[in-house]
Protein backbone atom coordinates (compact mmCIF):
# COMPACT_ATOMS: atom_id res chain seq x y z
CA UNK A 1 0.00 0.00 0.00
CA UNK A 2 1.46 3.09 -0.87
CA UNK A 3 0.30 6.80 0.12
CA UNK A 4 1.24 9.43 -1.84
CA UNK A 5 -0.39 13.25 -0.70
CA UNK A 6 0.12 16.34 -3.11
CA UNK A 7 0.99 19.95 -1.92
CA UNK A 8 -2.00 21.21 -4.14
CA UNK A 9 -5.03 19.59 -5.25
CA UNK A 10 -5.00 17.87 -8.85
CA UNK A 11 -6.66 16.58 -11.53
CA UNK A 12 -4.74 13.09 -12.50
CA UNK A 13 -4.97 12.05 -15.58
CA UNK A 14 -3.06 8.74 -15.60
CA UNK A 15 -0.24 6.43 -14.45
CA UNK A 16 2.69 4.52 -15.08
CA UNK A 17 3.84 1.52 -13.03
CA UNK A 18 7.44 -0.30 -13.86
CA UNK A 19 8.18 -3.03 -11.72
CA UNK A 20 10.88 -5.84 -11.09
CA UNK A 21 11.73 -8.72 -13.50
CA UNK A 22 8.54 -10.57 -15.07
CA UNK A 23 7.58 -12.26 -11.72
CA UNK A 24 7.95 -9.46 -9.45
CA UNK A 25 6.35 -6.70 -11.55
CA UNK A 26 3.29 -5.59 -10.06
CA UNK A 27 0.24 -7.34 -12.14
CA UNK A 28 -2.91 -5.76 -10.38
CA UNK A 29 -3.51 -2.10 -8.64
CA UNK A 30 -6.72 -0.34 -7.03
CA UNK A 31 -6.63 3.14 -6.35
CA UNK A 32 -8.58 5.60 -4.02
CA UNK A 33 -9.01 9.51 -3.98
CA UNK A 34 -8.38 10.93 -0.71
CA UNK A 35 -8.23 7.86 1.74
CA UNK A 36 -5.59 8.11 4.08
CA UNK A 37 -6.80 5.27 6.21
CA UNK A 38 -6.79 2.63 3.76
CA UNK A 39 -4.66 -0.26 5.33
CA UNK A 40 -3.87 -4.30 5.03
CA UNK A 41 -6.92 -4.96 7.09
CA UNK A 42 -9.53 -2.59 5.60
CA UNK A 43 -8.25 -2.41 1.50
CA UNK A 44 -10.28 -5.40 0.74
CA UNK A 45 -13.54 -4.04 1.96
CA UNK A 46 -13.14 -0.45 1.24
CA UNK A 47 -14.81 0.17 -2.19
CA UNK A 48 -11.87 1.49 -4.64
CA UNK A 49 -12.38 4.33 -7.17
CA UNK A 50 -10.79 2.62 -10.09
CA UNK A 51 -8.93 -0.64 -10.39
CA UNK A 52 -6.22 -2.02 -13.41
CA UNK A 53 -5.04 -5.10 -14.47
CA UNK A 54 -1.43 -4.32 -15.51
CA UNK A 55 1.20 -5.56 -18.22
CA UNK A 56 4.26 -6.29 -17.48
CA UNK A 57 6.44 -2.63 -18.79
CA UNK A 58 9.96 -2.71 -17.99
CA UNK A 59 10.36 0.90 -19.95
CA UNK A 60 7.38 2.54 -18.29
CA UNK A 61 5.75 3.37 -21.74
CA UNK A 62 1.95 2.40 -20.44
CA UNK A 63 0.03 4.86 -19.58
CA UNK A 64 -2.87 3.65 -17.45
CA UNK A 65 -5.76 6.38 -17.88
CA UNK A 66 -7.74 6.96 -14.76
CA UNK A 67 -11.18 8.24 -14.67
CA UNK A 68 -10.71 11.88 -14.68
CA UNK A 69 -14.40 12.68 -13.26
CA UNK A 70 -13.13 10.69 -10.39
CA UNK A 71 -9.76 12.31 -10.11
CA UNK A 72 -10.85 15.97 -10.23
CA UNK A 73 -9.42 17.87 -6.91
CA UNK A 74 -7.55 15.25 -5.62
CA UNK A 75 -5.51 15.86 -2.56
CA UNK A 76 -3.77 12.21 -2.03
CA UNK A 77 -3.67 8.94 -3.91
CA UNK A 78 -3.64 5.69 -2.09
CA UNK A 79 -2.08 2.39 -4.94
CA UNK A 80 -2.59 -1.11 -3.19
CA UNK A 81 -0.54 -3.78 -5.33
CA UNK A 82 -2.55 -6.80 -4.99
CA UNK A 83 -0.72 -9.27 -6.94
CA UNK A 84 2.71 -9.83 -9.44
CA UNK A 85 3.62 -12.46 -11.95
CA UNK A 86 3.94 -15.23 -10.25
CA UNK A 87 6.53 -14.36 -7.36
CA UNK A 88 6.68 -14.72 -3.61
CA UNK A 89 7.75 -10.41 -3.54
CA UNK A 90 5.87 -7.94 -5.75
CA UNK A 91 9.02 -5.12 -6.74
CA UNK A 92 7.77 -1.44 -7.98
CA UNK A 93 10.87 0.50 -9.16
CA UNK A 94 9.18 3.48 -10.25
CA UNK A 95 5.69 5.11 -10.14
CA UNK A 96 4.70 8.28 -12.34
CA UNK A 97 1.38 10.27 -12.39
CA UNK A 98 0.63 12.69 -14.35
CA UNK A 99 -2.27 15.41 -14.26
CA UNK A 100 -2.23 19.08 -13.59
CA UNK A 101 -2.70 21.38 -10.60
CA UNK A 102 -6.06 22.71 -10.28
CA UNK A 103 -4.77 25.30 -7.96
CA UNK A 104 -1.90 28.27 -8.06
CA UNK A 105 -2.13 28.16 -11.48
CA UNK A 106 -0.19 31.15 -12.94
CA UNK A 107 -2.21 33.75 -14.55
CA UNK A 108 -1.63 35.99 -17.56
CA UNK A 109 0.79 39.75 -16.24
CA UNK A 110 -0.24 42.31 -17.85
CA UNK A 111 2.87 44.82 -18.13
CA UNK A 112 3.73 47.83 -19.71
CA UNK A 113 7.44 47.61 -21.40
CA UNK A 114 9.28 50.69 -22.18
CA UNK A 115 11.52 51.18 -25.36
CA UNK A 116 13.09 54.59 -24.44
CA UNK A 117 11.55 56.06 -21.08
CA UNK A 118 10.24 59.17 -21.53
CA UNK A 119 10.80 61.58 -18.98
CA UNK A 120 6.96 63.14 -18.97
CA UNK A 121 5.60 59.64 -18.16
CA UNK A 122 7.22 59.61 -14.67
CA UNK A 123 6.70 61.90 -11.58
CA UNK A 124 9.19 63.76 -10.28
CA UNK A 125 10.84 63.12 -6.50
Amino acid sequence: IIYIPFTVQVKLKSFTVIGGDEGSAPNHVKIWKDRDDIDFDNADDVACDQEFNLAYDKKGSVQYLVKMYKFQNTSSVTLFFTGNFEDDKTQINYIGLKGESTKNKRGIVVAAYEARALESDHKKL
